[in-house]
């Protein structure tokens, strides 16, 4: 019987790594208030990600490479924006 409970999931690591969080959504849409780029660290902090809505914000840039890890992505919400790539 395996009562191992040191599992790295649930524990944080010693590396410098950001904490990572369980949110799903990440809706800022239709939010004028918003603008910028997107930063990389959305990724990192939310690797569980289903849905990302900025559109009608003044969100602008390219959107960065780090969003390709987002495995458990569905929807990308984008329209109103000046964000390419």
């Amino acid at each position: 019987n395996n009562t191992n409970t040191n599992n790295t999931n649930d524990h944080p690591s010693s590396s410098s790594s950001p904490p990572s969080f369980d949110l799903r959504v990440f809706d800022v849409g239709a939010n004028t208030m918003m603008e910028g780029i997107v930063s990389p660290l959305l990724a990192t902090l939310f690797p569980r990600l289903q849905s990302i809505s900025l559109y009608r914000t003044k969100m602008e840039g390219t959107l960065p490479l780090e969003l390709g890890n987002l495995h458990h992505l569905e929807e990308l919400s984008l329209a109103g924006t000046k964000i390419n790539g």
